[in-house]
């Protein structure tokens, strides 16, 4: 177990270090046969609210030379 927030009253105990970001593989299942997902301490999300908010314009994604 790795402990990520040891000053924290409740912890935060994750069995990886490796986090894997949000809308990185959509809902998984493409990833399944490539990725072993069990590698993965934890994924993070969007940001989750009380009410509903309008979010980023598109496009969010700008393709690069580099990459996106």
């Amino acid at each position: 177990m790795i402990e990520l927030a040891p000053r924290h009253k409740t912890g935060l105990n994750l069995s990886s270090p490796v986090l894997i970001a949000s809308g990185f593989c959509g809902y998984g299942q493409s990833y399944q046969r490539l990725i072993d997902m069990t590698v993965f301490g934890a994924v993070v999300t969007q940001p989750v609210t009380l009410r509903p908010e309008r979010g980023t314009p598109q496009p969010r994604v700008c393709e690069t030379t580099a990459g996106f």
